[in-house]
């Protein structure tokens, strides 16, 4: 405890708060060091005297403080006083007591830190002070000035009225986005925010009044943040509807030179209400050929060619905006507003003819009564050639794709807001395709994926599908087991190729389940041919390229050998060298393709010195396309056993060959 005691002094010595212990009566029974610094006071000068911790208003010492913390009834009281230094001097203090009490419930002690705030009660003093200024001076200001917090109208001065019609209690702690005009509404609420995110923001909108008309007013804002850090904004509102009418008026005057200004790199002219040139660009020489002053007073529609002056798009309408009785036309654009681009072919003055974009823009006169029209020439024929290109281009792509006996469709992506694919829609199909569905081009086209195969959207194919356009993959996929529909009676599979195209998956596929049927009937066919290979005494064996690729176990009980010594090696490898001839007559019967019958040879067993004599039959199965047989089938089964010398001899008569030494060789019979 005492160890505890000696720690709490030495902590409270240390901090630059005055610190002080009180009896109940406010007679001090101990004082910090920093009671010194901070009120001017040495701790054994006030140690055992009742030390005010407050003055009264006339500046005379009290027990105000000392008397509210014993009447509070808390442990812990916190007040800003105005206190009294050694010196004489009053300052602000902000004074927290802790209560100490006995067992009983009694106030034993009181301590109490005390802090000097006069420089901070003199900077808010000062702020407040400035506060009431800037009022006097916005309340009296011809712009009207305002205070916003998060949103909220916390001032705004009497100004407004005067301005907008509105008095500033109809605004004050409302919001205002509603009254400025629908269409500044999103700028107002842009400027706003940058505000409060610390950036100063200017702006021009229409604000509306009270009678219901708008006024267009500059906005200036600045950042502004209350001391609990919520933010807000300081602002002026000037009137400013006279300057941008002024402007608009101005702007509008202007149209037709600007539009000059605009297009003085192309062929630039005008025209008066006959369709008649009334003034031309320098840049038409350039361009056709034609000197300006060649086309003045003439009517344009006579250089464009014949096929295009009846493929406008809008009938007995020429170039000057006119129809054919000399009227405005019904497609001529606004006031200051350009018709809709034409592409036609001007005659040059060589007699060659140029392709040319045509705009058209009618001015209109006090009465609101077409007065002349201006219009704009550019050279497009590289990008008239180059598109005829391109049609073309698509043309023979689409003649191919036509051809292709594969079906084929261009899968565009569908992505949702955050630009993740979501589906995928039919760009493109072949005729192989669409015949593939049994529909016409027009109902496949713009079809989505999700809807033309709902059971593809939960699939791996799907994700492969986006891997495709996400990460530029290439899908190779075979005998690919395509998702059953609700109305198919079996899966269907398909070898399935697709890349990316763009924001789009090029894919082509065919149907393969024939041939997939087929391979599982002729899977269960060899595995059924094995099972009674194995169980056969003949020893069988398939033979491949001149190559022995499988065979029967029982050649371990005739010949000694395991059937994976001869696998991978030639029949000749294991015939007696004497038999060569016979072993080559049997190649050649395999690559063309004829029956072998039954053919003698001599084949090694185990041991060198071990020589058996096997009868071989076998089948050559028809030659494929390339002219070759595929493969071969034999079936040996030893006969040098149990054989009579009688019936050894005729065999050989029938063979005209002598017969081999005794137990070296063994002749099959045929």
């Amino acid at each position: 405890m005492a160890a505890a005691t000696r720690l709490a002094a030495d902590i409270i010595e240390q901090v630059a708060d005055a610190v002080i212990c009180l009896a109940p009566d406010g007679t001090v029974m101990w004082a910090s060091p920093s009671t010194r610094t901070g009120l001017g006071w040495q701790p054994a000068e006030v140690v055992g005297t009742r030390l005010a911790l407050s003055v009264d208003e006339d500046g005379a010492p009290g027990d105000r403080a000392l008397a509210h913390m014993l009447r509070s009834g808390t442990d812990v009281v916190r007040e800003r006083l105005r206190s009294r230094r050694s010196d004489g001097e009053l300052i602000w203090a902000d004074t927290v007591a802790h209560v100490i009490r006995n067992g009983q419930g009694d106030v034993a002690r009181i301590i109490a830190s005390i802090r000097d705030v006069t420089v901070e009660v003199a900077r808010e003093e000062a702020e407040l002070d400035a506060e009431r200024r800037f009022r006097v001076m916005a309340e009296n200001a011809v712009d009207v000035v305002f205070h916003t917090l998060e949103g909220v109208t916390e001032w705004v001065s009497p100004s407004l009225k005067q301005v907008t019609g509105w008095d500033p209690q109809d605004v004050v702690g409302g919001p205002t986005i509603h009254l400025w005009h629908p269409d500044d509404r999103e700028r107002a609420i842009a400027l706003r925010d940058s505000t409060y995110s610390g950036q100063p923001a200017r702006g021009e909108l229409r604000f509306r009044r009270k009678d219901g008309s708008y006024v267009w007013l500059g906005v200036s804002l600045k950042p502004y943040t209350e001391r609990d850090g919520r933010r807000g904004a300081v602002g002026i509102m000037r009137d400013i509807d006279d300057r941008v009418h002024m402007q608009q008026a101005l702007a509008l005057s202007e149209t037709r030179y600007q539009l000059l200004a605009e297009n003085a790199s192309d062929v630039v002219y005008s025209t008066d209400c006959e369709s008649l040139v009334t003034w031309m660009s320098p840049a038409v020489t350039r361009v056709l050929g034609w000197s300006a002053e060649e086309l003045i007073g003439t009517d344009l529609a006579g250089l464009v060619h014949p096929d295009d002056i009846a493929g406008t798009d809008i009938a007995g309408t020429d170039i000057s905006g006119t129809d054919t009785d000399g009227h405005p036309a019904q497609g001529a654009g606004a006031i200051g507003q350009p018709d809709r681009e034409t592409v036609l072919r001007f005659r040059a003055r060589d007699g060659s003819y140029r392709w040319m974009s045509s705009k058209l823009t009618r001015m209109m006169d006090e009465a609101a009564m077409p007065a002349s029209f201006v219009g704009g020439l550019t050279l497009v024929d590289d990008l008239v050639h180059q598109r005829q290109r391109a049609e073309l281009d698509e043309t023979r792509l689409q003649a191919v794709l036509d051809t292709m006996i594969d079906p084929f469709m261009l899968l565009g992506a569908v992505r949702d807001q955050h630009r993740r694919i979501v589906d995928f829609e039919i760009a493109d199909a072949n005729l192989a395709a669409l015949a593939a569905y049994g529909v016409r081009r027009e109902q496949l086209i713009g079809q989505r994926l999700s809807v033309l195969h709902p059971a593809v959207k939960d699939t791996e194919l799907f994700t492969m599908y986006v891997s495709v356009v996400e990460d530029d993959r290439r899908l190779v996929l075979d005998d690919w087991a395509f998702p059953r529909g609700p109305h198919q009676e079996r899966v269907l599979r398909y070898d399935l190729r697709a890349v990316k195209a763009g924001d789009a998956v090029s894919q082509t596929w065919r149907n393969v389940s024939e041939r997939y049927a087929a391979s599982e009937v002729l899977a269960r066919s060899e595995e059924h041919f094995r099972l009674l290979a194995e169980n056969s005494t003949d020893i069988v064996i398939h033979d491949a390229g001149g190559v022995v690729q499988w065979l029967s176990p029982s050649v371990h009980a005739a010949l000694g050998w395991d059937p994976s010594d001869w696998t991978g090696r030639r029949f000749e490898d294991f015939t007696h060298p004497d038999d060569a001839a016979i072993a080559a007559d049997l190649r050649s019967k395999m690559r063309s393709g004829r029956a072998l019958g039954a053919v003698p040879a001599t084949v090694d067993g185990l041991s060198a010195a071990l020589l058996k004599w096997l009868e071989i039959r076998g089948e050559a199965p028809p030659a494929g396309q390339d002219g070759g047989v595929r493969y071969g089938l034999c079936c040996a089964q030893p006969v040098s056993a149990g054989m009579t010398p009688s019936a050894w001899r005729r065999l050989q008569r029938q063979r005209k060959q002598p017969p081999p030494p005794p137990g070296l060789r063994t002749q099959w019979t045929s």
